[in-house]
């Protein structure tokens, strides 16, 4: 009636969901399912290499796509990845490196120095060995590789440590969700044994299906 002027205000125009019941809608099933994860893998075997890295990383840590593009090594080191709040949507965040994420990025270093690759970024421009892809372009990377989106990997993380016993905030930690009314980095320093396990469940997992496979370059 508002629409076709037949009355001058519309009565429900503040209306919402919420207004007429306490119960939140269940999440939105992310396109990536714990069964699909051993396709995904097969699929990304016939990527070039710094395509299967880019999954593989992103999968590995549930970090955003515009934090792991810009992934170097000059803000790896000591067993930890640095992601600065320039990076990020909330604050700095610090990743635990598990032994499985040591020796993926140990394989990937060594694939990129013998392809003559000596700068510090993980994900280089192709012209400009200085600079990190955009994020943008990352995404759409993935998309036409997998038919995916980094934010489907990124679901299919959270889904599985909740699903495996990983506390809810430690989980929101390694998401680099925002910490409302305590010091992010005092809570990470005491959280980092238990995000350090959670991430060795999760990535004990995706080698049982298979990851380390797409490691496995010829030259």
């Amino acid at each position: 009636a508002y629409r076709l002027e037949m009355i001058k205000v519309d009565p429900v125009a503040a209306c919402s969901y919420k207004a007429f019941t306490t119960t939140l809608p269940p999440p939105r099933q992310g396109r990536l399912d714990e069964s699909k994860i051993k396709q995904l893998f097969r699929t990304l075997k016939t990527r070039p290499l710094k395509e299967r890295m880019l999954s593989i990383w992103l999968l590995m840590h549930g970090t955003r796509i515009s934090e792991t593009v810009c992934a170097n090594m000059d803000r790896i080191s000591n067993g930890f990845w640095e992601i600065r709040e320039s990076e990020s949507k909330t604050q700095l965040n610090i990743i635990p490196l598990t032994p499985i994420a040591e020796v993926v990025l140990q394989r990937y270093r060594y694939h990129q120095r013998k392809q003559g690759y000596r700068g510090s970024y993980l994900f280089p421009q192709k012209r400009s060995n200085r600079k990190p892809i955009g994020g943008s372009h990352a995404s759409n990377m993935i998309r036409a590789a997998t038919g995916l989106s980094p934010h489907d990997y990124r679901k299919r993380a959270r889904t599985w440590w909740a699903h495996n016993g990983v506390d809810y905030f430690i989980g929101e930690l390694l998401l680099g969700h925002k910490i409302k009314d305590l010091d992010a980095t005092y809570i990470q320093n005491i959280a980092i044994p238990a995000t350090r396990d959670a991430l060795a469940l999760w990535q004990n997992y995706l080698v049982s299906q298979g990851m380390m496979e797409l490691l496995k370059t010829r030259y």
